[in-house]
């Protein structure tokens, strides 16, 4: 089933963002990570998984920037 195939790929995608994430505030040197995707894609889900994830090790000050209050909101529902 193509539907199927396609969810199967969005998801193994998104957890591969989620790993990068983790690595990047993991890792030994500082590093930007810069997510591209067409919009639908999951990335602020993942940003928001990735941040639960990495809270849940640790205690850590994260800092999220966006045009306005409502665009970081999704990050949030996926915390």
């Amino acid at each position: 089933d193509i539907k199927q195939a396609e969810k199967e790929s969005h998801y193994r995608e998104q957890e591969h963002a989620i790993s990068l994430i983790e690595k990047v505030v993991t890792g030994h040197r500082k590093r930007p990570l810069i997510l591209t995707a067409d919009r639908g894609r999951g990335k602020t889900s993942a940003l928001g998984i990735a941040c639960a994830s990495l809270l849940q090790q640790k205690p850590l000050r994260i800092l999220i920037t966006a045009p306005s209050i409502k665009a970081v909101e999704p990050v949030y529902q996926h915390a």
